[in-house]
């Protein structure tokens, strides 16, 4: 199982102390800007390589040392990664539940609610916390967010956010890495939001660095070596990385003709394409495959990448060569060209700093890549051009495509392997592999392949459940044109599915434009049942707008279009389930009572013919609260208790609304007289609904 909350990763950095620099004035430095009483966010500013994410784990790390050693230091010590999936309110989920605060139907909550959640939570006496949101950028300008510009609600939050890092956060301090400063500082009330500058390390910390990974120079060369490294300490890494590989001594690199290619225009850029040229065969196939990994891996999942996916190679290639595999694998950890994350008890895992990622995906193929059981390597020239020729585009994509498919593979064979069947979830937790093998077959241009496994796993019912609306829109959105492409019928569902999504999203505008392009597909494809259930779900978005007239008109076409299809399946009896239920919810508003309780009826009738548990929790819930409205508090609290006791067994997120409700009534009449209310609601309950389900309703 993985160590994060869903889309964002909680473990900070390895740090390995015979390798990484204290930076004890930097930390301390920064550690004095989050104590001063009138700063709430500090920002760690700098280009990519120059150790921002590090500087902000030995902060970490010292203050959790001094945690538990009983010194003064944060209540709570919270690490967030951010990746390109990560969205506002994942991130700010992840907060509250690491602050211990987690807030039901967070998902469902208005912007301003959930950011007024998270300052309850900062400001709690005697609960501080330190919150560092490492590579921040990540949930900024991420090209890979497919709802960044139309989802209204988490424009609002991001300007929500970033004004309550502003204000007053009591005790509590925000610490952030970013490569671009994201506040204008003068313009920060009462100087709130502070930056640091991470440029690069001193000479003297430089030259350290240099030898504690064994660089064997003079003091001149290290001093040479720092200045065209321009002391970015990723820079200095794959320096030394570079000596080891490739058998070259420093003095070679830095004064040799033939390298002096190296030390012009982009140096860190430089190093990165010469490394990846002078690692071995298998360690290239090593980090291609790691590049295709959004999240830190384990070794199995880059062996994965090497043998289909679904292989073990001991099987393909024999213990030879697993144990080369092996011992390549841990060189490039111990280079420090892999990050590595490392938790007691758990089994390592492996990622690449984002910068060697982003070049390895631009030259997927640019350098050659027979295959990894090949015997030996043509010498690829030292004095030739440090960035490879570009190839074909077309090729790059579909090169990139097939390892995205391998990646796919992989996380399907852990989802059978190692998490719980359908029947057996219970959240999120249970489903992050099939999230991501779904990703990555749209990646790899399989789109159909993703929306058939989105189906038969039914994510497009438990993420709503879950709360991960943003998540299925993102999935949606993923599968149809112009982003992907699916057999027509599917992307008339999948459309009407995303319409309704945006509604309950709130993004009234969008949800629209995507219905009207589901019908069209629909009624293009006679998808009769398809339309039918469009039409039920506008209805409702309708009916949640103040739109009777319209909603009605759309229940009307729906029932209609159902009833010509001169069937009665189990699909087009629930979709009458639903259909009823949400007409029921329409005259109640209007309270219509009578009509409005015999909708409910019905609607609970076909949900016990069809055994819908998550239908019968909500029809239940509102044919209480009709009772409730029609001063029969009997039955209501008869029919709302036993509504309580399904939900809460199905662990449906709408259990929380009721709660409240039932707490709200229960501060109204005084804990004696709710009590005794339902004390006579449970010990008359079996008579209620008998009665209940003996009543005459229309057809």
């Amino acid at each position: 199982m993985r160590d994060h909350l869903f889309e964002v990763d909680t473990t900070p950095p390895f740090l390995d102390t015979t390798r990484i620099m204290q930076r004890a004035d930097e930390v301390g430095a920064i550690q004095r800007m989050l104590t001063d009483p009138q700063t709430m966010t500090v920002v760690l500013v700098g280009n990519a390589g120059t150790g921002k994410s590090t500087l902000a784990a030995l902060l970490y790390h010292r203050l959790l040392m001094a945690k538990n050693a009983g010194l003064p230091a944060p209540h709570h010590l919270v690490w967030l990664r951010m990746s390109a999936y990560t969205t506002f309110p994942d991130m700010l989920a992840g907060l509250l539940k690491s602050l211990h605060a987690p807030e039901p139907d967070f998902a469902l909550l208005k912007p301003q609610q959930q950011i007024s959640s998270l300052l309850r939570a900062f400001r709690r006496n005697r609960e501080n916390a330190l919150v560092v949101l490492d590579q921040f950028e990540e949930l900024v300008h991420s090209e890979r967010k497919e709802l960044q510009d139309i989802d209204t609600h988490d424009s609002e939050l991001s300007t929500l956010f970033f004004e309550m890092l502003q204000t007053n956060l009591g005790n509590s301090r925000v610490l952030l890495t970013s490569r671009e400063m994201l506040f204008d500082e003068q313009n920060s009330e009462g100087g709130s939001v502070r930056s640091y500058l991470v440029s690069r390390i001193s000479t003297p910390e430089g030259t350290a660095l240099l030898q504690r990974y064994g660089l064997n120079a003079s003091s001149e060369e290290l001093s040479m070596i720092w200045q065209r490294c321009s002391g970015l300490v990723f820079a200095l890494v794959l320096f030394c990385a570079l000596v080891h590989v490739s058998d070259v001594t420093p003095t070679t690199l830095l004064h040799s003709n033939e390298y002096q290619a190296l030390w012009q225009g982009d140096v860190l850029t430089n190093l990165i394409a010469l490394l990846f040229r002078r690692v071995t065969l298998m360690q290239r196939h090593m980090l291609r495959g790691l590049s295709l990994f959004d999240e830190p891996v384990p070794q199995s999942a880059v062996m994965a990448t090497m043998s289909n996916g679904n292989q073990s190679l001991d099987k393909v290639y024999g213990e030879q060569f697993i144990n080369r595999f092996n011992r390549e694998l841990q060189t490039l950890a111990q280079l420090s060209v892999l990050q590595v994350v490392s938790l007691p008890d758990k089994e390592m895992r492996f990622a690449l700093h984002p910068v060697l990622r982003q070049y390895i995906l631009e030259h997927y193929i640019d350098v050659e890549t027979e295959n990894v059981d090949g015997q030996g390597v043509a010498s690829l020239g030292v004095s030739g051009p440090l960035n490879p020729m570009q190839t074909n585009p077309e090729a790059q994509h579909i090169a990139l495509a097939a390892g995205h498919r391998q990646v796919a593979n992989y996380y399907c064979a852990l989802m059978k392997e190692q998490y719980p069947p359908r029947e057996q979830r219970t959240g999120l937790q249970d489903v992050t592999p099939l999230i991501a093998a779904i990703r990555h077959l749209c990646l790899g241009y399989q789109w159909q392949a993703a929306s058939d496994l989105l189906f038969a796993e039914g994510l497009h019912q438990s993420l709503p459940r879950w709360g991960a609306w943003r998540t299925l829109a993102g999935l949606y959105v993923a599968l149809i044109s112009p982003s992907g492409m699916i057999q027509r019928r599917d992307e008339g569902l999948v459309t009407s599915l995303l319409a309704t999504l945006y509604g309950q999203l709130g993004d009234y505008s969008q949800s629209q434009n995507y219905f009207d392009r589901a019908l069209a597909i629909q009624h293009e494809v006679k998808d009769v049942r398809g339309e039918a259930v469009t039409l039920a779900n506008r209805g409702e978005l309708c009916r949640m707008h103040g739109e009777t007239a319209q909603a009605q008109q759309y229940f009307e076409q729906a029932i209609a279009l159902g009833k010509s299809q001169n069937v009665s399946n189990r699909q087009d009896i629930h979709l009458r389930s639903i259909v009823l239920h949400n007409m029921g919810l329409l005259y109640h508003i209007e309270k219509e009572y009578a009509t409005a309780f015999n909708c409910y009826i019905h609607a609970l009738r076909l949900t016990y013919q069809l055994q819908e548990q998550y239908d019968k929790g909500t029809i239940l819930t509102n044919l209480g609260l009709l009772l409730y409205e029609q001063g029969r508090h009997r039955e209501s609290f008869a029919v709302l208790l036993a509504a309580l006791h399904l939900r809460q067994s199905l662990q449906d997120s709408g259990t929380t609304l009721l709660a409240r409700f039932l707490f709200g009534v229960e501060q109204k009449m005084g804990a004696e007289a709710y009590k005794h209310l339902c004390e006579q609601a449970i010990a008359t309950q079996e008579e209620v609904f008998a009665q209940l389900m003996a009543t005459q309703t229309p057809a």
